[in-house]
């Protein structure tokens, strides 16, 4: 048997185990649950309850989702703007960094001498973390040691790439915390922001402006899908919106999701979020790219379903883990390095970097 006829053999497996009606939910677990619960509910056999101060959730002991009052979390929805004065830009997809370790240190060092490069050949530099800034939780309150664990894990770590560059933001499952411990998301944002990795709110979008094109990257909060409503129905208002201005004024607009968890993937968490291709479902079809983290692995897929984007995983800035080769699989790497997207007016190309022998993996044009 090789390996993808083991990979195949391990998602039936699972899909048997995650269709088990025989569970019985937790009676405390109720008070979580949204309206209409968009996965198999044997799914919460998994789930743990955790404390934020005064906030309590539910998660998944693997983060596919955390489960809580929506209204009790920060705010989202705000629109941003960034203006360019060059016709090309690379996107750096910073996933999973959580662990201060020599492989980070590599990484950040082959990002920060690519953006030096660019900067000498009038491409501009645009950074997004793509989640999983700490582990094994984010902050938890507001005390000194908290701040300080914030800047030991992190922030000193990214503090020269954001103080030259334009860097922003999205939350992972680990800025809600773990099945152990609580965290609080605002806190970590919070201090992000002041050693300056813009994070405006906890979802947005920031609208990328060059001169004969533009880029909307709707940024999320994946990990809260499940129970945001209003979330799921901005970001499909957000693609009307930009659709409607494309067509207005005739200027190419690119339109990318940035999602810590992967819509599709074959690395550790295959399958555990596919839920959001039914929540997200038309906006999907308006997008040109959906990157993401989460995967300690990275990959680059093109779904054989037409009305999804090409896909992006970049989570190996700290870890590694073994992955896959599904059938929809163009690149899987379990090496440690990250991806960056080349945007001009000619399309989007999306390339993948290796820190150990510093080096290109794979690039490939993936929307013109």
């Amino acid at each position: 048997m090789d390996s993808c006829q083991l990979q195949q053999k391990r998602i039936r497996s699972k899909r048997t185990r995650m269709k088990d009606n025989s569970f019985n939910m937790n009676e405390k677990f109720k008070q979580y649950l949204p309206p209409h619960l968009p996965f198999e509910a044997s799914r919460l056999a998994r789930a743990e309850e955790t404390f934020a101060l005064n906030r309590g959730q539910i998660m998944d002991i693997h983060g596919g989702y955390v489960l809580t009052n929506p209204d009790l979390l920060p705010s989202g929805g705000g629109h941003y703007n960034l203006n360019i004065d060059t016709e090309t830009l690379d996107l750096f997809l910073l996933g999973d960094m959580g662990r201060a370790n020599l492989e980070r240190q590599k990484v950040i060092k082959h990002i920060s001498d690519l953006c030096h490069l660019n900067t000498q050949n009038k491409t501009s530099n645009l950074l997004f973390g793509l989640g999983d800034w700490m582990y094994p939780y984010g902050t938890i309150d507001h005390s000194s040691e908290e701040h300080i664990r914030a800047q030991e894990t992190i922030l000193d770590a990214m503090e020269p790439l954001a103080q030259k560059h334009s860097f922003y933001g999205i939350l992972g499952n680990h800025e809600y915390g773990d099945t152990s411990q609580g965290a609080v998301p605002e806190i970590f944002m919070n201090y992000a922001q002041r050693q300056g990795i813009q994070f405006p709110e906890r979802y947005y979008t920031l609208e990328v402006k060059a001169k004969t094109w533009i880029m909307d990257c709707f940024a999320l909060d994946t990990s809260t899908l499940a129970c945001d409503a209003t979330q799921v129905q901005w970001l499909h208002a957000q693609v009307k919106q930009s659709l409607k201005k494309e067509s207005e004024t005739g200027q190419r607009r690119w339109r990318v999701i940035m999602g810590h968890h992967p819509i599709i993937s074959y690395g550790f968490h295959f399958e555990e979020n596919e839920f959001f291709i039914e929540l997200l479902n038309n906006a999907l079809k308006e997008i040109d790219l959906y990157c993401a983290g989460h995967e300690h692995d990275m990959q680059f897929i093109k779904p054989s379903n037409k009305n999804l984007p090409p896909i992006i995983v970049s989570g190996t800035i700290s870890e590694s883990r073994m992955t896959w080769e599904g059938p929809d699989s163009i690149l899987s790497s379990s090496n440690h390095g990250f991806a960056k997207v080349e945007v001009s007016k000619s399309g989007l190309c999306v390339e993948f970097h290796e820190t150990k022998n510093y080096k290109r993996l794979f690039n490939s044009k993936v929307a013109s």
